[in-house]
């Protein structure tokens, strides 16, 4: 799909950066040794260019989920659950910046 290959385009630092993560299914939002919250703690991105990059992946999987609502209720269900650990994630980041 172009659309696709325009996230990766618009986020190649961010897609560079999750070659390097643990895990290849890596959602960087809470899971050990993730190289692109272990960038945004080392400011090396920012945390606005994260959640942009985030952003712009929801938008794509509703244009994807839209024909099937089935999938699109699932879809929500799981996206309030991963912001819910990236809005922790960053709130722990900062914390310990701040410490």
């Amino acid at each position: 799909m172009g659309v696709e290959a325009d996230l990766e385009g618009a986020f190649t630092d961010i897609e560079a950066l999750a070659k390097e993560c643990r895990f290849n299914n890596c959602s960087h939002t809470s899971e050990p040794d993730c190289a692109v919250l272990q960038a945004v703690a080392m400011n090396t991105l920012d945390g606005k260019r994260l959640e942009s990059y985030f952003k712009f992946q929801k938008e794509l999987r509703f244009l994807e989920t839209k024909v099937d609502e089935n999938a699109a209720i699932e879809q929500r269900q799981h996206e309030k659950k991963l912001g819910k650990y990236y809005k922790q994630t960053l709130h722990d980041i900062y914390e310990i910046k701040g410490k």
